[in-house]
């Protein structure tokens, strides 16, 4: 059986046949072969959802551990948390850039007078919005993911046409140049549906996204959005940009400053 070190708190562990010991409320058993954490609380086991939700096993190649000391061993940090999450950009942070930017917009829902704002790209000459965000502390710093939230600007389309988004990042750290060029960018194409301007198109997830710069705890981000019209977009108008969603990896602890 390989040695597993769990949530440094864990004070007890056994297998699941093993009967659980009394323990001082708050302390946690770790069931080896199923993974399952439990906390007591006067004299009760129950599951403890607060690490569940949360927290991987982290796997140790060799070594030892000896009840929260792990000695001599290799230890896969992006597994800690092993958990997902994500962040909505809407196109009100958004700015565009001077250079070919696209158009900023604003309407209301004819029925429901609900607001929408976006930006306007172009079928014919590539344009670029940016944003800035400080990625959250847990963040594994590798490789993200994004989706498109759009619609189309007029019903001139079928559903045999496309739709093409284009995202790349830079991180700053303290006194990094800001005028530096940014990750690989990735594109996703997206498919015009039936009813076309009328509802929300949701992109599917880009393939991975390296952002550029070698990010570190607490860096800017500063991201790059365009319709990539020299691909197989072949929409003939402006496509509306409402939102963009990121999805990133959490595998570290968050600290106080």
């Amino acid at each position: 059986m390989a040695v597993r070190a769990v949530h440094e708190d864990v004070k007890l562990q056994g297998l699941s046949s093993d009967p659980k010991p009394g323990g001082p409320n708050g302390a946690l058993f770790h069931v080896i072969d199923t993974g399952e954490l439990y906390v007591c609380h006067e004299g009760v086991w129950t599951p403890d959802r607060r690490l569940q939700a949360g927290l991987k096993d982290v796997a140790i190649t060799g070594g030892t551990i000896s009840g929260v000391t792990v000695s001599g061993a290799t230890l896969d940090p992006t597994n800690i948390y092993g958990k997902y999450e994500t962040i909505l950009i809407p196109a009100s942070a958004m700015t565009p850039t001077t250079t070919n930017g696209a158009a900023y917009a604003e309407t209301e829902l004819a029925t429901n007078d609900l607001m929408k704002c976006f930006y306007l790209f172009d079928t014919t000459t590539e344009e670029f919005v940016t944003f800035d965000i400080v990625m959250p502390e847990d963040w594994d710093r590798l490789t993200v993911k994004a989706k498109f939230y759009w619609a189309p600007s007029d019903d001139s389309g079928a559903v045999t046409n496309t739709v093409e988004w284009e995202i790349g990042a830079i991180a700053y750290s303290n006194g990094d140049a800001m005028d530096a060029t940014q990750g690989t960018a990735q594109v996703i194409s997206d498919t015009l549906l039936t009813s076309e301007s009328a509802v929300l198109h949701v992109s599917g997830a880009t393939p991975a996204i390296t952002v550029g710069g070698n990010p570190l705890l607490g860096d800017l981000v500063t991201w790059k959005i365009s319709r990539n019209v020299g691909g197989t977009d072949d929409y003939g108008a402006d496509a509306r940009l409402f939102a963009c969603r990121i999805q990133y990896k959490a595998a570290h602890a968050v600290v106080a400053w």
